[in-house]
């Protein structure tokens, strides 16, 4: 664990504070293969399945991870659509704690894949490198604008 730096299971009271971190962390681009948008936000933290979680600077939020689970009868699907800390804390540890988090192994618990789409070559790809994240599909994201 890092000096100072707590984390626990994301409460709805914590959304408006999550929302604003988003923004500052996503402020001009993300690696993620979801848009970050209030809608989508809301629906995974309000599910039954959600595992997100929230770092705390004292009782500042610094960080967070947003993902949801599904269960089949052999194993255990869990989502992560977002993690991120704020700027002036990236790359301190973190984002590891996050994700050690959300990875953690409960007793009991089937087996669990864990997926995270997003851009290749990205700094969030690379730390998930570090944990052992090694299957890599790649997709291609199409757009069609059509004249008025």
């Amino acid at each position: 664990m890092i000096k100072g730096i707590h984390i626990k299971d994301l409460e709805p009271d914590d959304l408006p504070y999550l929302w604003k971190l988003g923004k500052e962390v996503f402020n001009t681009r993300t690696s993620f293969f979801h848009e970050w948008n209030a809608e989508t936000l809301a629906t995974i933290a309000a599910s039954d399945a959600s595992r997100c979680f929230i770092a705390l600077r004292g009782r500042k939020p610094v960080g967070f991870l947003i993902g949801q689970e599904e269960s089949s009868s052999t194993e255990l699907l869990l989502t992560i659509y977002w993690f991120g800390v704020t700027p002036r804390l990236q790359e301190k540890g973190i984002e590891e704690e996050l994700l050690r988090a959300a990875t953690k192994k409960s007793p009991g618990e089937k087996e669990k894949t864990i997926s995270v789409s997003l851009v290749p070559g990205s700094k969030e790809s690379i730390l998930l490198e570090k944990f052992n994240f090694t299957e890599k599909k790649q997709f291609v994201v199409m757009h069609l604008q059509q004249d008025r």
